[in-house]
């Protein structure tokens, strides 16, 4: 993200609107008072794509939930990343750093000195998760799971997620540096970025039923050539 987006989605932001992510964490001890949670006004993984003529419109506007990092130096919006290598998954995530734990990383920055420094761990969270346990209340708990109601696995916004139970969720539906224009034309050529999960089911449901049929009309072929064969005999 570039210095004058990020300082318009600053300039725009109410501190009020915020979710500490902190605050509904239960699995990790997420550092308190760093991670704040919005429902709207930041930028989508996609609007880093270079070339973005072919880019959907709808990812390049700041329309989307972010993530404000109060102790980031040079960058404080979180828009999250999708590994190549996960590309086809679809899922956009987020890395958010341990409130004690340390671990030690090598700095290939300062030569002069040793090459590791002391910094917090971090952990990874699927981004529409964190938006659902911040925004969208959940009364059953049988409904572990964040459902993407139009089946793109890139849209979280609020309005596109539910709570959902294993089979509820189940119907619905690259470690390495990621690059936004490859992880884009991947899961551009998927059926679930353009909603069309429900097709490819249905086309698959129909087409197990004709093999099925195919296979019974075959059998039943053999049987009847064996039958006339043993007639004629």
């Amino acid at each position: 993200m570039n210095k004058e987006k990020q300082e318009q989605i600053l300039k725009n932001l109410n501190p009020k609107e915020g979710v500490d992510i902190s605050k509904f964490i239960t699995t990790h001890k997420i550092a308190p008072n760093q991670y704040f949670i919005f429902k709207t006004g930041g930028p989508h993984f996609f609007s880093k794509c270079k070339n973005k003529d072919v880019v959907d419109p709808k990812y390049l506007d700041l329309s989307w939930p972010f993530i404000y990092n109060t102790k980031g130096k040079k960058f404080k919006i979180i828009s999250g990343t999708i590994p190549k290598i996960r590309a086809t998954a679809g899922y956009i995530y987020c890395r958010l750093n341990h409130a004690d734990e340390k671990r030690e990383m090598q700095d290939f920055r300062n030569a002069a000195k040793e090459n590791f420094k002391e910094v917090n761990k971090e952990y990874e969270f699927a981004i529409h998760r964190l938006v659902a346990l911040a925004f969208i209340s959940n009364d059953d708990p049988k409904k572990t799971l964040v459902d993407h109601i139009n089946g793109n696995r890139c849209d979280y916004k609020i309005e596109n997620l539910r709570w959902a139970t294993f089979s509820e969720n189940s119907r619905g539906c690259a470690g390495q540096k990621s690059d936004p224009d490859a992880v884009y034309e991947i899961v551009n050529q998927t059926l679930w970025f353009h909603g069309k999960m429900a097709e490819y089911e249905g086309a698959k449901e129909l087409y197990n039923k004709q093999k099925e049929q195919a296979v019974k009309q075959l059998n039943f072929l053999e049987t009847f050539e064996k039958e006339l064969q043993n007639e004629t005999q």
